[in-house]
């Protein structure tokens, strides 16, 4: 598809994050594992940002799979990524984070932490995707490089733990996914929290394991099967959220000198936000002070 055919499909969905209470998204590539369509997906996620009323930081992760011609010679793709891709994306300036999908069939710890190295090389900020499916270590390497995020982590070890709350790791859970494939393993919220690592909630919004865009749903999800208090799930979708974007200075809180990016909610208590589960009690919402929901669109 072209770049306007896929802003055109885009810009409704982003929208519809607003409707929501959303105000920042992190929107990440990795569906074309091509530099031409990596460069152009995170194109477009510029164009939305510019387009929108929706803050979007982009991350690059052309190292979400394999294509099916380095299935056989997964370094080849590596050093493309390392070689072509992050420079490229580097010096058009098109992504602040530099993500990869480190999982067992997927990418190694070997070969995720020269990823990130050399995204931290053309100054792209770490963050990965870790521990979604086996203890494969990602965790630490998320600690040892310093990533500002470890995502999924629904089988994150012991250790793990440890050494992301000793590097200030951000856990950022995603029960959506869980719920929407029908498994039963959530992250160890609970361990997480009493580690003393700040817990992050986010939608995992994507076309292939989950359609979710509300995080009032997510914390719904996050109260029903992680075992987090309404509170807890409400700090991890909004400052603690804000936290594993590096933007806590500026949204996430209601503070003076912040950007005044505020929700008022229909209801009288902050417990209705997820009692009422699937419900969209969004009534007015403001960006950077300025109106842009009202009654819920």
């Amino acid at each position: 598809s072209s770049k306007d055919e896929i802003f055109q499909e885009c810009l409704p969905k982003i929208n519809s994050f607003l409707d929501k209470g959303t105000t920042t998204i992190e929107a990440k590539s990795g569906y074309g594992l091509t530099l031409d369509d990596e460069i152009k997906s995170l194109e477009v996620i510029k164009m939305l940002d510019k387009s929108s009323k929706l803050d979007i930081i982009p991350t690059f992760m052309g190292a979400h799979d394999f294509p099916d011609e380095y299935k056989d010679t997964k370094d080849k793709y590596v050093d493309l990524i390392c070689n072509k891709m992050i420079p490229e994306v580097a010096d058009k300036k098109l992504a602040v984070f530099c993500d990869v999908f480190c999982e067992e069939g997927y990418f190694s710890i070997k070969q995720s932490e020269k990823i990130l190295k050399s995204g931290i090389d053309h100054g792209l900020i770490p963050r990965l995707h870790a521990d979604e499916f086996v203890d494969s270590g990602a965790a630490e390497l998320a600690a040892e490089v310093g990533a500002f995020s470890a995502d999924h982590l629904m089988h994150v070890s012991d250790e793990g733990i440890r050494k992301m709350a000793e590097a200030d790791v951000v856990a950022i859970l995603l029960p959506g996914t869980t719920f929407f494939l029908g498994k039963q393993t959530y992250a160890p919220s609970r361990k997480l929290i009493d580690a003393g690592i700040s817990v992050a909630l986010a939608t995992d919004f994507n076309p292939g394991s989950c359609t979710i865009q509300s995080m009032p749903f997510i914390m719904s999800l996050a109260c029903l099967y992680l075992n987090m208090s309404v509170e807890e799930s409400f700090m991890a979708a909004t400052q603690i959220a804000a936290k594993s974007l590096g933007r806590d200075k500026s949204v996430g809180s209601l503070e003076v000198g912040m950007e005044a990016d505020v929700v008022i909610w229909d209801v009288d208590r902050l417990e209705r936000i997820p009692y009422h589960v699937g419900g969209n009690k969004v009534h007015r919402v403001f960006k950077s002070g300025k109106e842009v929901v009202y009654r819920g669109k």
